[in-house]
């Protein structure tokens, strides 16, 4: 009787382990989901930590899990690392964290705050296309070429395909680096 009791109780625990879903304020939970959160007036708390870079795990453990996700509560770190307030998820693949807050408003208005730099472009192309304008926005924020594919989701290729364009539209040579030519408008 006891090692029926048993083996009824060690298949239990197992199947119980084998489907283990968390759902919170919810009866049904997704096929393929590990935690469910359902809430119609209440959000979601990540950990708040004051991260020192964008190329750091610190003060975090310095091997972190894939897609970690924490708030920074500060700005911190030097070009090309700063790191801004917001929700980041950690990418180990580039060893880096990644503003998962980060859209294409935040980055237009700060760049069209950013010293006339939208006027001055504008003068120098009138007939600049919103891809052009965006590029030089992801290049003002110094948003490297995997960035700024990573982010419009398009090939390395293809960002290096719209730089060159980009200098063929406004003249710029090939020896003038162009982080260097937009810092300067």
């Amino acid at each position: 009787m006891k090692r029926y009791l048993y083996t009824t109780l060690f298949i239990f625990i197992i199947a119980a382990e084998a489907l283990s879903q968390v759902g919170i304020n919810t009866s049904v939970i997704q096929d393929g989901v590990t935690l469910q959160v359902e809430s119609s007036n209440k959000g979601m708390l990540f950990p708040r930590v004051a991260l020192s870079s964008r190329a750091s795990t610190a003060p975090l453990a310095t091997t972190i899990p894939m897609s970690t996700m924490v708030f920074n509560t500060a700005t911190a770190g030097s070009f090309p690392d700063v790191i801004f307030q917001g929700l980041h998820w950690w990418n180990a693949d580039e060893g880096q964290c990644v503003n998962a807050s980060l859209n294409l408003n935040t980055v237009m208005v700060k760049y069209t705050n950013a010293e006339n730099t939208t006027d001055n472009l504008l003068e120098m192309n009138s007939s600049m296309t919103s891809d052009e304008f965006k590029l030089c926005a992801l290049l003002k924020l110094g948003f490297t070429t995997k960035d700024i594919a990573e982010y419009n989701h398009i090939s390395v290729r293809t960002v290096q395909a719209r730089k060159s364009r980009l200098r063929k539209s406004f003249g710029i040579s090939a020896d003038i680096d162009l982080y260097n030519w937009i810092d300067t408008l």
